[in-house]
């Protein structure tokens, strides 16, 4: 039997069927798979352009697919092979929970990379098995100190710190013998204390004032205005925004939106946003199941969201000094508006689905924090020195 035309064949079909990038990669790796199990042919390299084009016109996540189709079929195998390699290892690790977004997958590749790149060429060593704590500690060590003289900001070394943590551990509970002493089992990372400053009522006047006149035709200004209005109102991150479908919004203004781990959650849209939103399904012509697209009907990324903050700030950058412009602020705008005017600490927990309160709790401290500056301006004792 022809197998791997049998196999270009299905993925071709897939790649007209299914249209989610991340979906169509997933599935991709599974029917090579099987029918590598079945065929047991090793010789995958005729694949790769035909695989990569299809990923690259979905947009999907810029891993190798030769290499990722190889190393899927060694999930299989037992956990006392000791002769797994650091990409064999790495490429598991990647994809071994189904539910990562192709946004947090190119973040791990861009953290891991450098580990694995630190241990061949300057530790030089092949396999998984041979790190030891050093290895971690000079890796973290060399990567703090940046490039050009500018070290790494305290969160983006523990973002790497993290990763890693996180890549050893899985190579220790699911690779690894059952006596291989885990490295980093006792190590202990404390998260930096970063605050995310929250956008003032001024600069979200400011920003939807750039949004329209910014906008490059009627159509880009009124699915911009809605997209920001969803993410402030709905308080979502911005991958369950890049995923949100246009038949899980309800005339309630209800939408249902896949947040991190693959959990669902339910956010209660105003009727002014519902209205805009509307407003944009109303002049779009495609058939597209995202509630946000292109005008063509493709599926809005990560780097367009990206690059329309960027956009907004560079024609006003004085309206929003000092803080950041990103879709993570708007989350934090929200919430923190809302914990202001009353919200209880339980039902935005809920709101914004975090699994631990903890994660709500620096939100109340933000608004206490400006509760009080607006209770010590009120009662300054240079308003009556100077008859205000």
């Amino acid at each position: 039997m022809p197998y791997r035309w049998l196999c270009r064949e299905l993925i071709r079909a897939a790649g007209q069927i299914v249209h989610d990038s991340h979906a169509l990669l997933i599935l991709n790796g599974q029917i090579a798979c099987a029918i590598l199990a079945v065929s047991r042919v090793g010789e995958w390299r005729s694949l790769e352009a035909h695989l990569h084009g299809v990923q690259g016109a979905a947009g999907s996540n810029p891993v190798s697919p030769t290499t990722f189709l190889g190393q899927s079929v060694n999930r299989t195998e037992s956990r006392t092979v000791n002769n797994i390699s650091l990409d064999s290892a790495l490429e598991q690790f990647l994809y071994s929970a189904p539910h990562r977004s192709p946004k947090t997958i190119q973040t791990l590749q861009e953290r891991l990379l450098p580990f694995i790149a630190h241990l061949r060429d300057r530790i030089q060593i092949v396999s998984p098995l041979e790190i030891i704590r050093a290895h971690v500690d000079d890796f973290l060590s060399q990567i703090s100190k940046g490039r050009r003289g500018k070290p790494l900001s305290e969160s983006s070394v523990f973002g790497f710190a993290k990763d890693v943590q996180a890549f050893i551990n899985y190579v220790a509970d699911n690779l690894a013998p059952e006596d291989w002493p885990n490295p980093v089992r006792k190590m202990k990372l404390r998260r930096p204390q970063t605050r995310v400053r929250p956008l003032s009522k001024s600069q979200l006047a400011d920003l939807f004032t750039l949004v329209d006149s910014q906008a490059r035709t009627h159509f880009y200004r009124v699915r911009n205005r809605a997209m920001l209005m969803v993410l402030l109102d709905g308080a979502l991150r911005v991958g369950e925004l890049m995923g949100a479908r246009r038949d899980l919004l309800r005339e309630d203004g209800s939408l249902t939106v896949v947040g991190k781990g693959g959990k669902e959650r339910e956010v209660a849209l105003a009727a002014e946003t519902v209205s805009q939103v509307n407003d944009y399904l109303d002049i779009r012509t495609d058939s597209s199941q995202f509630l946000f697209a292109s005008k063509d009907g493709k599926p809005i990324s990560y780097y367009a969201i990206k690059s329309l903050f960027h956009r907004l700030r560079k024609a006003n950058p004085e309206a929003f000094s000092g803080v950041r412009l990103s879709a993570h602020t708007l989350r934090h705008t929200s919430a923190t508006l809302r914990r202001i005017v009353g919200m209880s600490e339980g039902d935005l927990q809920t709101f914004l689905g975090h699994s631990n309160p903890e994660m709500t709790r620096h939100y109340s401290v933000m608004a206490l924090e400006n509760a009080a500056k607006e209770s010590a301006r009120r009662t300054s004792p240079m308003r009556d020195l100077m008859g205000v």
